[in-house]
């Protein structure tokens, strides 16, 4: 969530893509046999969201709306890649069908909240302009 939060938030990334085991499954203790799944960051440059964070302003939470959907990643994913790899494979095969079934339907992850429960990628439907 570090690296979401990064591109995101503080470069102004969004990302409309996602690459489902892109490395293939590695012996990793960052990946814990996980598949590889990628999200594709786009970073328009010259895009209002780009300029304004260039300017000093900070992205704005995304508002409520039936446009905006939430993918939430699990505080404790880490700890089940150890523990219950079942159950690290289940939520990450959740997260990616999310992800693509709004991709799908032209949403963008546009922010990341963090939460105590997790991080959670804010989906908005992507208008003209990004």
């Amino acid at each position: 969530m570090k690296n979401a939060y990064f591109n995101l938030m503080r470069l102004g990334a969004i990302a409309r893509r996602y690459l489902p085991n892109c490395y293939g499954i590695t012996s990793s203790p960052l990946h814990g046999s996980l598949p590889t799944d990628r999200l594709v960051a786009e970073w328009w440059l010259r895009s209002p969201r780009v300029v304004d964070l260039l300017a000093g302003a900070r992205i704005a939470q995304a508002t409520s709306s039936s446009k905006r959907e939430e993918i939430l990643v699990p505080a404790d994913l880490p700890r089940l890649k150890n523990d219950s790899p079942a159950e690290a494979i289940r939520a990450q095969t959740e997260i990616r069908e999310q992800f693509q079934k709004w991709f799908a339907r032209g949403y963008a992850a546009t922010n990341v909240e963090v939460r105590q429960e997790g991080g959670a990628y804010v989906l908005e439907e992507l208008q003209v302009a990004t």
